[in-house]
């Protein structure tokens, strides 16, 4: 090439460079392998500046700065929302939450539109896998969409209790192994660790490596277990096909504008993400300075694989060429201060500015306070008020109305889920962003917030005594504060003052009659009384206030089958399941109920879909056992008790229900085993004293017979039992004639038919005579 030719090629590589180092997203296509693979990993709760590729000075992030030094670097990404799942809905469908309609992790669940990533890959022939982190991403919520495998089983964490995390040692594990399983396949992978949200508990090495900072050491151990699934990729030799993506969902505020976690305000440390992006084939470093959001991942995965972008996007493919109006306008919102009866928050920011939406609104600018210390409102009048006009016209475009999505129905248990995870429940968005002077400014609230969520942890930790002190005194500041009852009432009923709790749910409900979830709780403290009637009409009445209460309808299916009306408490059951079909106790409760009304064959299809939600629940299992053995499938039976008892080795009447299944599949020695064993568990068990006894006394082996023993164990069994049980003393008569005791056997054997004809027993009855 001539000289002047190559100065000139020098000249548009220089320029083109520099271009990238501003934040221009145009560069020269380079070639590089077809890309076979999508790897998307979301970490969550990661302030971008905690990063060592984002300036933060310690050592927390070798494998990921790694990633960035080869890759494109996006210094100023954000998040609309610093909540899990709305963000999380929006990473996943490249809108935000004025589309996808999820706005916090209580109450919503993701729809069946947009489409998601998943959606997108999976018509495009790839594989699709998710491992996910914590219960706010469980499936129930609508982030599965999509995936061939989503890994939601929670089975394995660093906590005691209910199981609502797993550590990222796990997520990286089961990644791993996915990638293994599918590495010929052409795959897209999302991996979701939480370990950076709180509470920081780090392992301990990361926690002494970084002193006094929790937070940075969780940071740094999911960088470790990152380290560990890119070391995966270049082993199973798939770098060179992958397409990798790193984000987190949201940021942490770590005690900025009096906020120490995230969920309430919507400021730079709360959206502020990384975002790192690496192309298969040559490292192509870049650091992209533009304004880029969570938005942007989808559009840019079908940039990246020449896949139509879905039009109801919000977000642009950060691989093509730059729009004309490079400056872009990002939506973001919380409704958490609506807990207290403060306006909900809305905001934009653009590559310069922070607008938030409030009764005193705030402007900040961002590259010169990126901590958003200085309020510009006054001092800049003009730019708010074109930001606050382009606000209102963008969610007026979107239509934005009281229906802001499908209300989801959550089980008691699984708010209490939410909670340990240090979510609340908070208002929906329905109605909630009107701002007029019946509403507080959230910023003269943050205290207040504070307090709540400091209070939910100490009920937690059972802290009752603090607890008390600290809701008692909310109270007296804000004798509106609804919640507060609920929380001293909750602290009452989990130390089993019940009479105290229903008092506290009526002050609650005084001041918010409309609380469907405070009058269900009011429901199920007067059935725990034994008030059952009252309870029914608390919950009727919780119900037309609110259909949808999933909760309210298992709690009344629960009232209605202690009274005895069964068809009711089935038709409130199934009413349950059709707002959340993913309740394992309330599958199992129906199976149970459908059991009492001897209608075997379809409690055993709910005794088994509650097995799969909750793999291993020993009730679950042991009625399974039952259901199926009352319709004569003992062999089936056998290895659910095996297996239940694997779990509760000491449980006496497992051990006599497995001897019952053996007994009848002829397993006559093991069954006698077993009936042993649960005698020398429970010695006083009347059904392993007379199973063992009926055995000794009749098994058709002579060498296995004891008629003394089978005596001795019939007449115990007889005892303990009060002398009136028709089945224990028929097992004595036998147990005399097979020892030669006929007078004995005859007498026993007619006051046993007396008892059972008295009873109405027929079919013992005939057995008898």
């Amino acid at each position: 090439m001539p000289l002047a030719g190559c100065m000139f090629a020098a000249l548009i590589a220089g320029v083109l460079s520099t271009l990238a180092a501003c934040g221009c997203r145009e560069r020269v296509p380079v070639a590089a392998p077809a890309i076979r693979h999508v790897l998307l990993i979301s970490i969550d709760t990661c302030r971008a500046d905690h990063l060592g590729c984002y300036g933060f000075a310690k050592p927390t992030t070798p494998h990921l700065d790694a990633v960035a030094a080869r890759g494109i670097r996006y210094a100023n990404a954000v998040s609309p929302v610093p909540m899990t799942l709305p963000a999380h809905s929006s990473l996943m469908t490249g809108t935000t939450p004025l589309v996808h309609g999820v706005h916090n992790n209580f109450g919503y669940r993701l729809g069946s539109s947009p489409i998601t990533l998943a959606e997108l890959l999976r018509q495009a022939g790839f594989h699709t896998g998710a491992v996910i982190g914590a219960f706010v991403l469980d499936r129930q919520f609508g982030l599965d969409r999509g995936f061939d495998d989503y890994d939601d089983h929670l089975d394995s964490s660093r906590r005691a209790g209910e199981i609502n995390e797993r550590v990222a040692a796990d997520v990286a594990g089961r990644g791993v192994a996915w990638l293994k399983a599918h590495a010929a396949e052409k795959t897209f992978l999302f991996l979701h660790f939480f370990d950076p949200h709180a509470p920081y508990e780090p392992p301990a090495a990361y926690a002494a490596r970084f002193g006094g900072d929790r937070y940075a050491a969780e940071i740094a151990y999911t960088d470790h277990c990152v380290g560990d699934v890119l070391a995966a990729l270049h082993d199973l030799g798939l770098d060179d096909s992958t397409l990798l993506i790193i984000v987190g969902d949201h940021g942490e505020m770590l005690g900025e504008h009096g906020e120490s976690r995230h969920d309430y305000f919507i400021y730079n440390s709360a959206l502020h993400v990384p975002f790192i992006v690496r192309p298969p084939g040559p490292a192509q470093p870049a650091v992209v300075t533009a304004r880029v959001g969570l938005i942007d991942v989808l559009p840019t995965v079908c940039g990246y694989l020449g896949i139509p972008v879905p039009r109801q996007v919000d977000g642009h493919n950060l691989r093509g060429p730059a729009p004309a109006d490079s400056d872009r306008s990002f939506y973001c919102e919380s409704i958490t201060p609506t807990r207290y009866e403060a306006n909900a928050l809305r905001g934009l920011i653009t590559q310069r500015w922070e607008y938030i939406k409030s009764r005193r609104p705030e402007l900040y600018d961002l590259p010169a306070d990126p901590l958003e210390t200085n309020n510009l409102i006054e001092q800049e009048p003009k730019v708010a008020r074109a930001l606050d006009e382009q606000l209102e016209q963008l969610v007026e475009r979107h239509h934005v109305t009281a229906d802001s999505g499908p209300p989801m129905a959550l089980s008691q248990a699984d708010s209490a889920r939410l909670e340990a995870l240090g979510y609340v429940a908070g208002s929906r968005a329905d109605d909630a962003w009107d701002i007029n002077d019946d509403t507080d400014d959230p910023k003269d609230l943050i205290a207040f917030h504070e307090n709540d969520g400091k209070v939910i942890s100490l009920i937690t930790l059972k802290e009752y005594v603090e607890a008390t002190a600290l809701c008692r005194q909310m109270l007296a500041q804000r004798p509106k504060y609804w919640r507060g009852h609920l929380h001293l009432a909750r602290i009452a009923a989990e130390q089993n003052h019940v009479p105290e709790a229903v008092e506290e749910f009526r002050r609650a409900l005084q001041l918010k009659p409309t609380y469907a979830p405070a009058r269900v709780l009011l429901g199920k403290a007067l059935a725990a009384q034994g008030q059952y009637e009252a309870a029914v009409d608390e919950l009727s009445r919780a119900l037309a206030e609110d259909p949808s209460a999933v909760e309210g309808h298992r709690q009344l299916a629960d009232t209605l089958a202690r009274l005895g009306r069964t068809a009711e408490a089935v038709d409130h059951y199934r009413e349950a399941l059709v707002l959340n079909p993913r309740d394992a106790e309330t599958q199992l409760n129906l199976g149970i109920v459908l059991a009492t009304r001897r209608q075997f064959d379809e409690a055993i299809v709910h005794y088994r879909l509650a097995l799969d939600l909750a793999p291993g629940n020993v009730k679950a299992l042991a009625n399974l056992g039952k259901a199926l053995q009352l319709v004569g499938r003992n062999t089936e039976a056998i290895p659910l008790y095996r297996e239940a008892l694997r779990r509760v080795p000491g449980s006496a009447p497992l051990w006599c229900a497995l001897a019952g299944a053996l007994e009848h599949t002829g397993e006559y020695a093991d069954a006698l085993a077993c009936y042993r064993k649960a005698e020398r568990l429970e010695p006083q068990s009347v059904a392993a004293l007379n199973g063992a006894a009926w055995i000794l006394a009749t098994h058709p082996d002579e060498a296995v017979r004891q008629p003394t023993e089978a005596v001795r164990l019939a007449r115990r069994a007889v005892d303990v039992s009060g002398g009136e049980n028709a089945t224990v003393l028929d097992t004595l008569a036998a147990a005399y004639a097979t020892a030669g005791q006929f007078e004995q056997a005859v007498a026993t054997a007619e006051k046993a038919l007396n008892i059972a004809n008295d009873s109405s027993d027929a079919d013992l009855a005939r057995e008898i005579r």
